[in-house]
């Protein structure tokens, strides 16, 4: 759990405030004060390091390299938080931008508190491998030979009560030292009996701690304890029979070997800490791994929302254009109905032409026949006149006379025949220019048809795309109403009809619709609808 020091600082501070003076004005040169001044941090602050070491570790030893406990500095002036005791006592140590003789003296007051709990922790337990090492002495050790393994002789008046001993001493070792690995019970005497401890540095280290142990609280149980020596062994038991003992330096199984596990410890530490930073970058990796996961997934959503945005819009689009189409087309059918309905009136004004001209000409047929008979009747009134003048004239003159009747009548059948020819040739002519004159008609109406289509179909979409544009122009360029400056939304954003503009309110856009000249505000088009909110298509 992360650990609060809002308390520690804020007495700090009030301290800070009322005895010491700003430590940036301090003079490095003067060595003197700057001592004085570390001294006070280290005194003010170690009571309450103590207090904070006592609730994060409680009764157990401070362990630096597994430790992540939230920690704040007291000294800097601004927040600075750090994870575990060790990064906060590097940060007291090093740091020195400003209050640098009060970090320094916080450094001393955190390692002098990590000491005395640690030795206050200790009591009735194995001491780490730096505490073992630091209080060996070596010159002891080079002329000091022991027993190897280690051995501790139990004796006292519990072996004549006939007490179990074994059971005794193993409930006493998990109630002292439970921390120790159990000796072997190596029954010697009726009243004495071994603790056969392993062949160990640490063996050796257990070995002591037990047998001060029973010196000290053994009394109660009956049982007392000592570390065995070679003279003790070599009257007890020379031919090693009970155990496989030797003579050993205790420089060489007890210093050396802890020099090892120093070594080791350290390397063990190195590792730990490598393991644990690549663990933390692990963590911050997979943090960062949910953080981008987490803004794919947000823009997933965004897009599939703008898809059903794009789909909806689509298919209003397709609904309009549909009935756009459907209206194009019932125009379309009535403008053919009209044409078709102007080309049947002229189709029967031609007709009733033909049929005029038709008639005329057989009027005139029928003049000339009549007239032919005339000439006829004429010729037979001739012919019996110049008969009866035959009578009366001489025979060459009567021939003449039928001669010129006879040429006559055949110039008059010659043209009757030239006439009907004529007539012929005019009616044919008639209906052939007739023929193509409905069919330039029709060919004439067809292409204005089709041109007109056209025409009309063009201008449709020019006006669809130029309107969609402005709106489309008008949405992504114009945020706010070109009138009073409000924020466009797809609940208050109107579009004026026909221009399509759609910078205006719904608010402004009915005050402009309802004045007299009812006048676009972007492009001074009148507004010949009353305007209405923006479709969400186009959103």
């Amino acid at each position: 759990m992360p650990i609060d020091l809002c308390l520690l600082s804020s007495s700090v501070d009030e301290e800070d405030e009322e005895e010491e003076v700003d430590d940036e004005d301090i003079d490095d040169s003067d060595e003197e004060e700057e001592c004085s001044i570390r001294r006070k941090a280290y005194a003010k602050f170690l009571p309450e390091v103590q207090k904070l070491l006592e609730e994060t570790f409680k009764n157990s030893k401070v362990n630096l390299v597994v430790d992540r406990s939230e920690l704040r500095c007291i000294v800097c002036p601004n927040p600075q938080w750090f994870k575990g005791w060790n990064a906060l006592m590097k940060h007291a140590q090093t740091f020195k931008k400003k209050r640098i003789q009060q970090h320094r003296g916080y450094f001393d007051s955190i390692d002098e508190a990590i000491k005395a709990h640690d030795k206050a922790n200790s009591q009735g337990q194995v001491v780490c491998a730096n505490s073992r090492t630091a209080s060996f002495d070596l010159e002891a050790a080079n002329n000091h030979i022991i027993v190897w393994p280690p051995i501790v002789c139990i004796y006292g008046h519990a072996f004549q009560d006939g007490l179990d001993v074994q059971k005794a001493i193993t409930d006493f070792l998990h109630k002292k030292a439970p921390e120790i690995r159990l000796p072997d019970f190596i029954s010697a005497q009726c009243s004495e009996a071994f603790l056969l401890f392993r062949a160990e540095a640490l063996g050796y280290l257990e070995a002591k701690l037990v047998a001060k142990l029973l010196h000290e609280h053994g009394k109660m149980l009956g049982i007392r304890g000592d570390l065995v020596t070679p003279r003790y062994m070599q009257k007890i038991d020379p031919q090693r029979n009970l155990v496989q003992w030797t003579e050993e330096s205790e420089y060489i199984q007890v210093h050396l070997a802890h020099k090892k596990n120093k070594e080791e410890y350290d390397k063990e530490r190195a590792r730990l800490l490598e393991i644990q930073l690549q663990v933390d970058n692990l963590a911050e990796n997979e943090m960062k791994f949910k953080e981008r996961l987490e803004r794919i997934k947000q823009r997933i959503e965004d897009k599939q929302r703008e898809i059903e945005s794009q789909k909806r819009r689509t298919e209003e689009l397709e609904r309009t254009h549909k009935q756009r189409m459907e209206r194009l087309e019932a125009s379309l059918q009535n403008e053919v109905k009209i044409f078709e309905a102007t080309s049947a009136v002229r189709l029967k004004r031609y007709r009733d032409l033909l049929n005029e001209n038709e008639k005329r000409m057989e009027e005139e047929r029928l003049k000339r026949l009549r007239e032919i008979d005339t000439l006829q009747k004429q010729l037979q009134s001739v012919t019996q006149d110049v008969k009866t003048m035959e009578k009366q004239k001489a025979l060459e003159k009567e021939l003449e006379v039928m001669q010129r009747t006879k040429n006559f009548i055949v110039k008059m059948e010659r043209a009757e025949v030239e006439f009907n020819e004529m007539a012929r040739k005019a009616e044919t002519d008639l209906q052939e220019r007739q023929h193509e004159e409905e069919m330039k008609l029709l060919e004439e109406a067809e292409k204005e048809t089709e041109q007109l289509i056209q025409e009309w179909l063009s201008k449709q979409q020019e006006d669809k795309k130029g309107k969609e544009q402005i709106t489309e122009d008008s949405i992504n360029e114009v945020s706010e109403c070109c009138m009073c400056m409000d924020e466009l939304s797809p609940k208050n954003r109107a579009v004026l009809y026909p221009c399509g503009h759609a910078t205006i309110c719904l608010g402004c856009a009915l005050l402009v619709y309802n004045e007299d000249r009812k006048l676009c505000p972007i492009c001074r088009e009148k507004i010949k609808k009353k305007p209405m909110l923006l479709p969400e298509i186009y959103f």
